[in-house]
């Protein structure tokens, strides 16, 4: 059996990783963010989408996609075995451009649960740029979280150059903003979210996390 020396005294190795004194060695913790321990940021998420332009029917386009998610540790908490996590902070950010000749079923819609949520799929629009931001924190609560959320959606301005000027014709915002609370019960979403645009609010149920 291996053993090692301490004080003077030979302690035999497995017997170690039962007796040892969490005094000698303390549990690990979560520490809070400071400017030598950056917060976690998923890599940007780049994609691409081009369109050949093959023929007189086939549209030559480039459309492209930039999306950037930051996770903030709130407050420094004990990790272990049914020790909850810490509050977070969520900030999310997607960019989407095109250029060339892009077809309008192709365009970006603003609007939905995975867009600006409070409103339907495409229900602020459709454009060949858009910005989307995001603001979300969550606050653990026994073996869930709640949390509540902000988000603004943007076609800059590029609505009215998509081919039928669908959001002029459908009578379209262009841009939205919401704001609301939920909470996670397993692998689903229930949302209340409030339409900024018309000041009314609604219940929403979804599956997955929306960052």
């Amino acid at each position: 059996m291996a053993a090692f020396s301490v004080n003077g005294q030979l302690i035999p190795a497995a017997a170690t990783s039962s007796t040892t004194p969490n005094s000698i060695y303390p549990r690990r913790k979560f520490r809070a963010p400071s400017s030598s321990r950056l917060p976690r940021i998923s890599s940007p998420s780049p994609r691409v989408d081009q369109g050949l332009g093959i023929g007189s029917k086939f549209p030559f386009f480039n459309r492209h996609q930039l999306t950037l998610t930051r996770f903030i540790q709130l407050q420094q908490v004990e990790e272990g075995a049914g020790k909850p996590p810490p509050p977070v902070l969520v900030l999310h950010g997607h960019y989407g451009g095109c250029v060339g000749d892009l077809p309008s079923y192709d365009a970006f819609v603003l609007g939905g649960p995975y867009s600006v949520r409070g409103y339907n799929m495409g229900e602020l629009g459709a454009a060949r740029n858009i910005l989307e931001i995001g603001a979300e924190i969550r606050i653990p609560v026994k073996n869930t979280h709640v949390y509540a959320f902000a988000e603004h959606g943007n076609d800059l301005g590029s609505s009215k150059d998509v081919k039928g000027n669908p959001t002029a014709v459908y009578r379209r915002m262009g841009q939205g903003s919401s704001y609301g609370v939920g909470v996670k019960l397993g692998l689903v979403r229930a949302e209340y979210a409030v339409d900024h645009n018309n000041g009314t609010g609604a219940l929403f149920f979804r599956f997955g996390e929306r960052y």
